[in-house]
């Protein structure tokens, strides 16, 4: 799929890995890390998809509480830069 990547993240009342395997099912959905109960991710998709998976995520029983853009700090615009490759 052809977009933009935003890092999101999100906390639900729920098993934080239990969202994520439900998110691993999800094609505009990537790099799925749980850390402390927070679930972090890229996702493909404008402001109207990112209002449709909240949707799915309250239809689905998973009680998000917070859901938000992540802040992308420096070491993660230089690794997007470089794609990883450090010489």
């Amino acid at each position: 799929m052809i977009g933009c990547t935003t890092k999101l993240w999100l906390t639900c009342l729920v098993d934080p890995e239990m969202v994520a395997t439900y998110l691993e099912q999800i094609d505009t959905i990537s790099n799925i890390e749980v850390d402390k109960g927070y679930i972090y991710f890229d996702f493909v998709g404008d402001a109207e998809e990112q209002s449709r998976l909240l949707h799915h995520l309250v239809e689905q029983g998973f009680k998000p509480l917070r859901f938000a853009e992540r802040e992308v700090d420096l070491e993660d615009v230089f690794l997007k830069l470089t794609e990883g490759k450090v010489q």
